[in-house]
């Protein structure tokens, strides 16, 4: 695989040697439709854009289509309304996949994976793996770090300074 320097302002990518067979996308292809979905849809709220960027076979628990995504992104919106902002950490090409590392950062006012608003600063990463049919993003997996999340209710499940240094210590094994 050819990984690309980090230059400042620039996404890291990560492309896999050889042309697309079929009618898949080129890596190219699929890079710019990760990237402009994450500037327009992600950070410029652009509801509308993941009818051009999502496959109408494409589920998740919020249903089926170009919809559901938009759905999805404006449980987020709801929750940071100010200032979320999505960047990209990593993005790795193959074939006609694509693996977006990337972290979302904002303040919560508006509540947030059903928790009630806490006003602080919260700073997540994700990774979101994306399969591509026609140029249409048609199935993606994606996990999060949800340990960076503010606890509002600490003296349930321990101080939020633990749950960091716990957070620490894993990565720092799985390094």
């Amino acid at each position: 695989m050819v990984i690309s320097g980090r230059a400042p302002g620039r996404t890291p990518v990560r492309r896999a040697r050889g042309p697309m067979v079929g009618d898949l996308m080129d890596t190219a292809g699929c890079e710019a439709q990760v990237c402009r979905f994450v500037e327009e849809v992600w950070n410029g709220r652009n509801y509308e854009a993941c009818s051009e960027l999502y496959g109408e076979d494409y589920m998740n628990p919020f249903g089926k289509g170009p919809a559901a995504k938009a759905r999805a992104i404006r449980v987020n919106h709801r929750a940071f309304p100010d200032d979320m902002r999505v960047e990209i950490d990593d993005l790795i090409v193959a074939g006609d996949t694509v693996v977006l590392r990337f972290t979302l950062r904002g303040t919560d006012r508006g509540g947030y994976a059903g928790r009630p608003p806490t006003g602080r600063a919260v700073e997540e990463w994700a990774v979101n793996i994306m399969r591509f049919e026609n140029d249409r993003v048609v199935s993606e997996f994606m996990g999060a770090d949800k340990l960076g999340l503010p606890d509002p209710f600490p003296e349930r499940y321990g101080s939020f300074a633990v749950r960091r240094r716990f957070r620490a210590l894993v990565t720092s094994w799985c390094a």
